[in-house]
């Protein structure tokens, strides 16, 4: 029988891995019976109503969507007509817009958090009125009907780019210097009914944040930005402070060198205290990858090293979920080398990693990148079941669809990309050797290849593992085709139950005799 195994991490596989020899097998499960996969979540985007501009947060509760950003409308999957929706919508998986949910605001909305009973959505960014009321830069609303909720009022005196509802306490950060009138540099800590300052929390930043997460049980509040100190200490672009008293507390993970960072995401695993990390930097060689960090001190357990301007990172279901443009993943199994000048590079924007090993897990949806930013996702958000990514793309795994989109379990399997055709040679008497240009699955890691002659006599199998910037080559020998025979081969490329044959090889005649021998000359 031909043989059938896997090979991992390469970029070519050649005939010393996988030649198969001999022919006239049965045809049955073939090479699909040996394909694994580590993905639970589908490549394939699902059915999203979509905006008309950017995206640039989200956040999910109660089986409602909430999306905030610069769009002034939205629309139905494949739809040609709109909503108006003025930079915030809620969306129903179960009816689409949700039509009873409308607030009118005069500027965009860069931040959103719910309340712990889903009941009031909190709302920042750089709008001053709401429902025509004055609520500068951060409010309240219901999320029954988007009516002001009249008693919360914080009052922060310039935008606000982040916010994080704990507890009774509302998180929220953003280029601001005073909040209700008091001082508080960039992050403040509010009462989440009232939106007074809490007075005992004072965690002073140079610079804007981007970013905040929780972990509860250590009592350590995780902020990503571009800042460089926390109440005067150095602490450039992440840092952990007390959740009640905003005091620095130990992070080891710092950048070095003359770097900038720019920390976009975090995700926290409470419950193995761990924190993945990811951020933008100002110039090449400089992290943009994802990183572990242990919460309680900051010390770091892996990185990866991408370039590519991290964006935000998802912790969902056992894997990592990454949006960025990477164009650069040398130093990863299964990476790639990237071009040297940028308007050569290949944008890979949403993959997914390891949590364990931080190696490149099989899940690689794309979009494009259309907005200001030209990056594409910006920021992601579960409800443990379903991912949802928004941002400045107009294109989804080359399909239209702007603004936002999301993506669900796996059901029925997509096929992997088609294969090209092979290419056959004759090098002896009865034999053939057809080299087989692989191919990729946006959600199946290991596929299965299975060659054919044109008279359905099966050559070969074998399942090997491929990434979209990782193809590998294969090469299989028929050992058993008529000489003097004219014949081709196609290859199918299997991913769980789906599959995809590629186009027939060029035609090639079967040779009657063994090659003449290289001429040698005495030395």
């Amino acid at each position: 029988m031909g043989s059938q195994r896997v090979v991992r991490g390469l970029a070519v596989v050649t005939s010393a891995v996988l030649a198969v020899l001999g022919a006239g097998l049965a045809t049955g499960p073939g090479a699909s019976a040996a394909v694994a996969g580590d993905q639970t979540l589908s490549g394939v985007a699902a059915a999203q109503y979509q905006t008309n501009n950017e995206v640039h947060a989200l956040v999910t509760g109660g089986g409602v969507l909430y999306a905030g950003g610069t769009f002034t409308a939205v629309r139905a999957p494949r739809a040609t007509t709109s909503t108006p929706r003025t930079y915030l919508a809620a969306f129903s998986a179960a009816t689409g817009v949700v039509t009873s949910f409308r607030v009118t605001l005069n500027g965009r909305v860069r931040a959103l958090a719910l309340s712990a009973d889903n009941a009031t959505l909190y709302i920042g960014g750089d709008f001053t009125t709401v429902n025509g009321v004055a609520r500068p830069r951060l409010a309240a609303v219901a999320t029954s009907n988007g009516a002001l909720r009249t008693g919360f009022n914080a009052a922060p005196n310039s935008r606000v780019t982040t916010l994080l509802r704990t507890g009774t306490t509302l998180y929220a950060g953003g280029d601001f210097t005073t909040v209700g009138g008091r001082a508080k540099a960039r992050l403040a800590a509010l009462n989440a009914t009232t939106g007074a300052v809490l007075t005992g929390f004072t965690a002073d930043l140079d610079a804007r944040p981007n970013v905040l997460a929780v972990d509860t049980s250590l009592r350590r509040l995780l902020v990503g930005g571009t800042f460089t100190t926390v109440n005067g200490l150095p602490n450039p672009a992440m840092a952990s402070v007390d959740t009640t008293t905003g005091a620095p507390q130990a992070w080891a993970a710092q950048s070095v060198g003359a770097c900038v960072y720019s920390v976009r995401g975090i995700a926290v695993d409470e419950a193995a205290d761990t924190a993945y990390v990811t951020s933008l930097a100002d110039a090449p060689g400089c992290f943009e990858g994802v990183y572990r960090a242990n919460i309680a001190d900051g010390s770091v357990v892996w990185q990866d090293e991408c370039a590519g301007a991290g964006q935000s990172v998802v912790l969902l279901k056992g894997q990592i979920y990454f949006a960025s443009h990477t164009h650069d993943c040398g130093r990863m199994v299964g990476g790639f080398v990237g071009p040297r000048f940028r308007d050569d590079f290949v944008w890979y924007r949403l993959n997914a990693i390891d949590p364990v090993t931080g190696e490149f897990g099989h899940w690689q949806p794309n979009t494009n990148a259309a907005g200001t930013t030209v990056v594409g996702p910006q920021v992601m958000t579960t409800d443990g079941t379903r991912l949802f990514v928004g941002g400045d793309f107009t294109t989804v795994n080359g399909s239209a669809q702007q603004g936002l989109t999301r993506f669900v379990p796996k059901g029925t399997d997509a096929a992997p990309a088609t294969p090209p055709a092979p290419v056959a040679h004759s090098t002896g008497a009865g034999r053939v050797v057809v080299t087989v240009p692989g191919t990729w699955d946006r959600d199946t890691g290991v596929l299965g290849y299975e060659v054919r002659r044109e008279d359905g006599t099966l050559v070969g199998t074998a399942s090997v593992e491929s990434w979209a910037f990782t193809i590998p080559q294969l090469r299989f020998t028929d050992a058993t085709a008529t000489p003097g025979a004219s014949v081709r081969y196609r290859v199918r490329a299997t991913g769980g139950t789906a599959s995809a044959w590629s186009a027939w090889s060029t035609a090639v005649t079967v040779r009657t005799d063994a090659p003449a021998p290289l001429a040698t000359t005495a030395l």
